[in-house]
């Protein structure tokens, strides 16, 4: 972080990667039918970073990896 001549603080950039992934278990089975397998990953690599900040003593940390898993099924 560095604060610059207006006295505001400037958070470095970042980049992260995001990944989700969606099968439909009727295809593999028709028993199945219906149902759907979900699969969401926030922050994939797990990067460590600022996300914000009030002032200088008062920064941030994004949240880590996160992953969502979810069985879904429609009537």
């Amino acid at each position: 972080m560095e604060r610059n001549q207006d006295n505001a603080v400037k958070v470095p950039a970042v980049t992260l990667a995001d990944a989700a992934i969606r099968y439909d278990l009727g295809r593999a089975s028709s028993a199945m039918k219906g149902a759907t397998l979900s699969l969401n990953a926030s922050n994939l690599f797990d990067k460590e970073y600022v996300a914000s900040c009030n002032n200088v003593n008062l920064c941030f940390y994004g949240p880590g990896r996160v992953v969502l898993a979810t069985l879904r099924y429609n009537w």
